[in-house]
């Protein structure tokens, strides 16, 4: 073969790698909007968190969102794409602006240093703001809010906190 030749064959062998790496399909993602609400009532200052779930076949990034005054939020992925990935996900909701103090009972897991033991520590864990809802939502493992299904397309996914939830 000669040089010319293979210098040919070299340049479309980079061509047609360069050109296969740049057809690969794109992650389809579904637009997802809808309401937060706790006990029926919308929940604003909360992050909405859609998390893939690997364990039922669901691959990509998390998707995020704020809720509004209305407790409307829509879905962004981390790198600003509009929706979550096709597929199941666990959902966590984060309260950003928690309930007032003392809110709840103090327990042992309250504490890093466990236990309250002085009447110090026990006045100060009272100030500990709570949240408004149970803190399984926050929880990737414990959130009751699995198996929610993300479709191509538009779609309204709301969502609906519980205060006590069924055990």
């Amino acid at each position: 073969m000669s040089r010319g030749r293979r210098a040919s064959s070299l340049i479309v062998l980079v061509l047609v790698s360069g050109l296969g790496a740049g057809c690969q399909r794109q992650q389809v993602y579904g637009v997802v909007e809808g309401v937060v609400t706790l006990d029926g009532q919308p929940l604003t200052n909360v992050e909405v968190v859609f998390l893939p779930d690997p364990e039922k076949g669901t691959k990509g990034r998390r998707s995020v969102a704020l809720a509004d005054i209305d407790g409307r939020y829509r879905l962004a992925s981390d790198t600003g794409r509009p929706g979550a990935p096709v597929g199941v996900h666990r959902v966590c909701v984060n309260d950003l602006l928690p309930g007032p103090p003392g809110v709840g009972p103090v327990t042992p897991a309250d504490s890093a240093e466990g236990p309250v033991g002085t009447k110090d520590e026990a006045k100060e864990s009272h100030n500990v703001k709570r949240s408004r809802f149970p803190p399984d939502y926050s929880s990737a493992i414990a959130t009751p809010l699995r198996d929610v299904e993300v479709k191509e397309g538009q779609q309204t996914i709301n969502l609906d906190l519980k205060r006590q939830l069924a055990r």
